[in-house]
């Protein structure tokens, strides 16, 4: 799908629509990494997350070409998630990633990327994604569009996790998420 999503894009020369299909390519090699990580490990129905959040991040930064001016920073806990719950949160860090890379640093800008997933209880999982970009109120401003496809798709996700999120901004942007995992 993602080769076939390539092809498309070589043919268009809108650089909108170029962006919306690397987007959903996005979407698509988040998608495939779980199951590709699922056949490789030694267990059929877990992820371990935070190789899997390292190696997409890597991927997100990588599709951008942003290696050169911005950096992650991970606080990742070592875990093991079955595939209904890595699934969505692999889509959401996808999405938030994607967001930071196209706003957060206009003008070729460097800065930094922090990636947190930790449990804070047993059942209770911690996810923040926050840059130290222009922050969000600088972005309004610039986009009247109001809320896209990505962030519908996070609230959606958020929703079939049961969970919450939290938007605190300043300078930069931090989104910070909890899930119970039953």
């Amino acid at each position: 799908v993602s080769s076939l999503l390539d092809l498309q894009a070589d043919k268009i020369k809108d650089p909108k629509i170029i962006a919306a299909i690397e987007e959903s390519r996005n979407r698509v090699y988040s998608m495939s990494m779980i199951h590709q990580k699922l056949y490789q490990g030694t267990n059929l129905s877990t992820i371990e997350m935070r190789e899997y959040l390292i190696d997409l991040s890597k991927h997100i930064l990588d599709s951008y070409g942003s290696e050169h001016r911005i950096e992650y920073i991970y606080d990742l806990e070592a875990m093991q998630l079955d595939v209904d719950s890595a699934i969505p949160i692999g889509l959401i860090v996808n999405e938030l990633l994607t967001n930071s890379f196209k706003h957060a640093f206009p003008e070729d800008r460097e800065g930094f990327v922090y990636i947190t997933c930790q449990h804070m209880a047993q059942d209770r999982i911690l996810l923040e994604v926050a840059d130290n970009g222009i922050g969000l109120l600088e972005f309004h401003k610039e986009d009247d569009q109001g809320r896209g496809f990505g962030t519908q798709l996070i609230d959606l996700l958020i929703q079939q996790l049961d969970g919450s999120i939290m938007t605190i901004s300043g300078e930069g942007t931090k989104i910070r998420m909890e899930f119970d995992m039953d």
